[in-house]
């Protein structure tokens, strides 16, 4: 059975993102925690499905989910989510390395 699993920086990053938007609007706030959830466990079924970045850390990897993109790791048994981030967000500086 595939499972993933969510490291404490990314159940930080969910928590922060699901407040952001439920201040605008709960529903929308709930509707992307469903596509959060379900592109989890699809990344658990077939977890080389993301992008290799391995430039940013060794085995990291990187799948779209909206706006955001999840960041995540292989694992004998499915995933783990290491985290969750805005898309326009500068990759690059987000892991220190030089532009």
């Amino acid at each position: 059975m595939s499972r993933y699993t969510l490291s404490p920086r990314a159940r930080e990053d969910l928590k922060a993102i699901y407040r952001y938007l439920a201040e605008q609007s709960a529903p929308a706030a709930g509707r992307l925690r469903e596509v959060f959830l379900k592109r989890f466990r699809l990344l658990a079924r077939h977890p080389l499905l993301g992008e290799a970045r391995d430039d940013l850390a060794e085995g990291l990897r990187m799948f779209p989910a909206g706006s955001y993109v999840i960041l995540y790791r292989p694992t004998k048994v499915g995933i783990t989510v290491a985290q969750i981030v805005h898309s326009a967000r500068d990759m690059d500086a987000l892991f220190g390395r030089p532009a």
